[in-house]
């Protein structure tokens, strides 16, 4: 795909407003080689202009494919990292209802160590917040974010959130998880 063409396709995406044609969109976008630096910025500045169901449920999922080509091909690839996590944090501050899909999306991406603590605050913010179904993915962005500094606090909290759970959904928890 081609630069204007990614720039098209992107540009399509934030007008649309039903998933069967966000979901064209974004196969479009995934095809190929991937987005490259400039696409990927128009994917991330279009996000908060999208709707936040549409969001949440489509693009947030697959962000981290989106950007993946773009991720590893940036000639400063903390400087850009750095973007895709300002981006995707002023997102949830502009919505909160987006904080879940954002840790997920953030918890799928490799983040350089400078950032693993952003996303482990996020994902402790969202620990009360999470609905059961949610827990793994949440358990497994808390997880790959630990920090020797960091593993009681976080250990801490999931143990005081986890022990609410019914036994069989602890469980499939830790089968999921593991």
């Amino acid at each position: 795909m081609t630069a204007d063409e990614q720039a098209e396709a992107i540009a399509a995406l934030a007008i649309e407003e039903d998933a069967q044609g966000l979901h064209k969109g974004l196969s479009a976008l995934c095809a190929g080689d991937g987005l490259d630096i400039d696409g990927a910025r128009a994917l991330l500045a279009m996000l908060p202009l999208m709707d936040s169901r549409l969001c949440a449920e489509h693009v947030l999922p697959l962000l981290p494919t989106l950007l993946h080509t773009a991720l590893t091909k940036a000639g400063t690839p903390c400087l850009f990292h750095d973007e895709v996590f300002d981006s995707l944090r002023s997102l949830v501050d502009a919505d909160a209802a987006l904080l879940v899909p954002v840790v997920g999306a953030l918890g799928e991406m490799y983040l350089p160590a400078q950032l693993r603590p952003e996303l482990q605050q996020l994902a402790l913010c969202a620990l009360p917040l999470v609905a059961e179904t949610e827990l793994p993915m949440l358990m497994r962005s808390l997880m790959e974010s630990l920090t020797p500094a960091s593993a009681g606090t976080v250990l801490r909290a999931m143990r005081l959130h986890l022990r609410a759970l019914p036994i069989g959904m602890l469980v499939q928890l830790l089968q999921v998880v593991g």
